[in-house]
């Protein structure tokens, strides 16, 4: 398959997914895809060496081979983004939400970008948050 097909079929599913409504979609590009008014865009960002030493222990290799694999993935999704829907991935102005996972756990991430999408939605939390400590 070809780039161009497989971004169109992409495309298409995102936009089907979007449009049955109540998933998570991670990267891929539905931050630049779906529409902003009925989708919550976060970004989870972590400094450079912390994702170096998360890659290097989950697939227990050295610190130098993660971060070649760190960089070139992060250098491989920004080409794919800027070449397909040219924006600039890291620009904070593309996303609502934008958290420091190596501040929060996964499920306080979760816990606050639910938060968020019921800000959004014009709901009131169904449940109170307990403050966020580690």
């Amino acid at each position: 398959m070809s780039e161009s097909a497989f971004v169109r079929n992409l495309i298409e599913t995102v936009l089907a997914l979007g449009a049955h409504g109540e998933c998570i979609i991670v990267g891929r590009g539905a931050a630049q895809i779906l529409p902003a008014e009925t989708t919550l865009r976060a970004r989870l960002v972590a400094p450079l060496s912390e994702r170096i030493a998360t890659k290097a222990r989950a697939l227990d290799i050295s610190r130098a081979e993660a971060s070649g694999r760190v960089e070139d993935t992060d250098r491989e999704r920004t080409r794919f983004i800027m070449d397909h829907f040219q924006k600039d991935p890291a620009d904070p102005r593309l996303y609502d939400l934008v958290l420091n996972s190596s501040r929060f756990s996964v499920v306080q991430c979760a816990e606050l970008m639910m938060a968020a999408l019921r800000r959004l939605q014009g709901r009131a939390p169904t449940e109170r948050l307990e403050p966020m400590m580690s």
